[in-house]
């Protein structure tokens, strides 16, 4: 393992989740043969991190207590896992098909996204969730059902309960 990559051998497992988020193992290095293949959705299964090779984090030893979904955000480089990453990528393709938004409505959306993912919130998640407002209104009835449906499992708390009060 390379040294920048956060050790925690000692007191998690290692998760496998699919391409579409939905998790595998949450003690994928156990030892017992790993399932390549998503029973869910047919997605390929990983246990690392695509971009630097992490390994994704799963449950603590000696605990009862699992993760229900898996991080948003690789825990070693940052970077948004691809799960991740498919939810946004859904909404800035749903965004481009929408008339009623313009490009700088679409850049404002690619600029804002970041902070209302953030699982505990940024310093800019507030702006983001006024900006989001914003666009769910201009966008029509089409364009913030689909946000809802593709953010809802993504965005922080702060951000869901700004957004979608009712999800």
């Amino acid at each position: 393992m390379p040294a920048h990559h956060y050790d925690f051998s000692d007191t998690h497992s290692t998760q496998r989740a699919c391409l579409n988020g939905h998790i595998i193992s949450n003690r994928a290095n156990d030892g017992q043969p790993q399932q390549m293949w998503c029973s869910k959705c047919g997605q390929a299964t990983i246990d690392r991190c695509p971009a630097c090779e992490g390994e994704l984090q799963g449950a603590p030893h000696y605990s009862s207590i699992v993760p229900k979904k898996p991080a948003d955000y690789c825990i070693h480089c940052g970077k948004a896992l691809p799960w991740t990453e498919r939810h946004l990528e859904a909404l800035r393709e749903v965004a481009s098909l929408m008339d009623e938004l313009d490009e700088s409505d679409r850049q404002s959306l690619d600029d804002l996204l970041p902070d209302l993912v953030s699982k505990d919130g940024t310093p800019r998640t507030e702006v983001g969730i006024v900006k989001m407002k914003k666009l769910l209104k201009k966008g029509g009835s089409v364009f913030a059902e689909s946000a809802r449906k593709l953010l809802v499992d993504v965005i922080s708390e702060t951000a869901r309960k700004a957004l979608f009060p009712d999800s």
